[in-house]
């Protein structure tokens, strides 16, 4: 016999495997965000490599910050500019 399911049920299920490797790269990267704050950024760092808009890169370029702590504080830089800083200063610290 077979189980009868409801169709939320199963549209969950469906929705959370489809979802799976999304979520977990999501859950790696707030770990990271969230381990990340005490990060040096050494003074002259090429934010002009990273792929963010040009009022970021201005808004960094005229702030000068030294750690990532800094940088979450600057108004108007995204997640997403944090997490690409984060990952190429790591990127160059490991190579």
């Amino acid at each position: 016999s077979s189980v009868a399911v409801m169709p939320s049920v199963k549209r969950t299920v469906e929705i959370e495997a489809k979802y799976k490797v999304y979520l977990e790269r999501q859950e790696k990267d707030i770990a990271l965000f969230k381990k990340s704050d005490a990060m040096r950024i050494p003074e002259g760092y090429d934010y002009e490599k990273l792929p963010i808009s040009q009022e970021e890169k201005d808004k960094l370029e005229t702030a000068k910050p030294g750690s990532i702590e800094e940088v979450k504080h600057i108004l108007g830089i995204k997640p997403s500019t944090l997490l690409f800083i984060i990952k190429d200063l790591r990127k160059s610290h490991h190579s």
